[in-house]
């Protein structure tokens, strides 16, 4: 229902300096950020190549962008290169999430931020109701819509298997990011988080 579209508005506020958008897809951050005043420079990259042209072809910039074909886990960039790394609505699909958190922090600069935004498993009190939501209710309303009930199936399974707020803290923590906090968007549906890059 064009929530996504204010979701994503809203994660771009949190960015600034030299950025990159992680798993960028068709851009749709990426062409955000290109038109922050905030933003100095941004980069993106994607493991899909046919995604980054799609974007560039049919996403408004209002600057140059430069893009990357690359896996989270192998990011092409010289340590300490960003401000401000974002992943949105990726890190549940990244192969190896510890070698990709890993990449991410060495390409941030000390003090540099990462910000994400994702649909997190929610506490256990409303985990029956969310449950039946993403099992039943989306992909019924998105098959009658789109004719893709599967698609939204993985999804809601690979969203019950995915970490809660205070797993992913725990996570991050682990490499040494520091100040983490949480934003709740449209009753906990999906989450920011942001922390600050801790440079041994």
């Amino acid at each position: 229902m064009g929530l996504d579209r204010i979701w994503r508005d809203k994660l771009a506020d949190f960015a600034d300096g030299v950025v990159l958008d992680l798993a960028c897809g068709t851009a749709e951050m990426t062409s955000r950020f290109s038109c922050k005043s905030s933003v100095s420079k941004v980069f993106g990259a994607d493991m899909s190549k046919k995604m980054i042209k799609w974007g560039i072809e049919n996403k408004k910039f209002c600057r140059e962008v430069n893009f990357a074909v690359s896996y989270a886990e192998s990011l092409p960039f010289k340590d300490d290169t960003f401000d401000t790394v974002c992943v949105a609505f990726g890190l549940r699909n990244f192969e190896n999430l510890s070698l990709a958190i890993s990449e991410i922090k060495r390409v941030l600069k000390n003090k540099g931020k990462f910000i994400s935004i994702d649909t997190l498993k929610p506490n256990s009190v409303i985990l029956p109701f969310y449950k039946f939501y993403l099992l039943y209710v989306i992909p019924s309303i998105t098959n009658i819509l789109l004719g893709k009930r599967n698609d939204y199936i993985y999804m809601a399974k690979s969203i019950l298997n995915y970490m809660t707020q205070e797993e992913l803290t725990d996570f991050l923590k682990k490499f040494d990011f520091e100040n983490i906090k949480h934003i709740n968007l449209t009753l906990g549906i999906v989450t920011i988080t942001i922390c600050e890059n801790k440079k041994a």
